[in-house]
């Protein structure tokens, strides 16, 4: 068995629920870090959403309005048009570009997904969400700070730890009618969250 099976199996008897946020029937998170930032996410998504990384569709299924779900997993994809049919999903690879127009899209969410890939790919997923969103781009990811969860930051499929530092290579370059603001942190700073919005 390797690392990455051990590790799995590990998190299925464990954690699994809490790491991969399933929602529980009522909606509801089972960490309140997770619910914390889901919460965040849904204040500050406004007008159409595209969401990169969507998984099941858990977040796209509490917003209303347009919305739009991009995931590189079809069983997840799926699983999201069971669930809430009424939004539009693509299976595509966003680090390759998104096939949407300039300005398509008021809010684009991007929530746990930046870490699964290279930094280099998470600094062009991030240039493409801005070009798209009319006027915000709004990011989650697990935290490494001084004392953090290891299995919420730890995970083998993590390319990279989050850092302030890793943060402020991600957004280096930003386009000038864009700003990066709103850098908050969930209690016990489990998850960084930044919302990106056009000036």
């Amino acid at each position: 068995m390797s690392d990455a099976e051990d590790y799995r199996v590990h998190l299925d008897v464990a954690r699994l629920d809490e790491i991969r946020q399933p929602p529980s029937d009522d909606g509801g998170y089972i960490s309140e870090a997770q619910r914390e930032r889901v919460n965040w996410i849904i204040r500050k998504a406004e007008g159409s959403i595209l969401d990169l990384g969507c998984a099941e569709g858990y977040i796209l299924g509490r917003l209303a309005g347009v919305r739009v779900g991009v995931d590189i997993d079809r069983e997840r994809l799926r699983a999201a048009k069971l669930r809430y049919p009424d939004c539009k999903y693509f299976c595509m690879d966003v680090t390759f570009g998104l096939p949407f127009h300039h300005e398509e899209f008021d809010t684009v969410v991007i929530a746990e997904m930046l870490e699964h890939i290279s930094i280099e790919d998470a600094r062009q997923v991030v240039f493409e969400a801005i070009r798209v969103a009319s006027k915000k781009v709004v990011i989650t990811m697990p935290f490494a700070k001084e004392g953090y969860d290891p299995a919420m930051v730890d995970n083998p499929s993590h390319e990279w730890h989050v850092t302030e530092e890793s943060v402020k290579r991600l957004f280096e370059g930003v386009p000038n009618d864009f700003e990066v603001n709103r850098v908050k942190y969930t209690k016990g700073k489990d998850f960084i969250l930044i919302a990106v919005t056009r000036s």
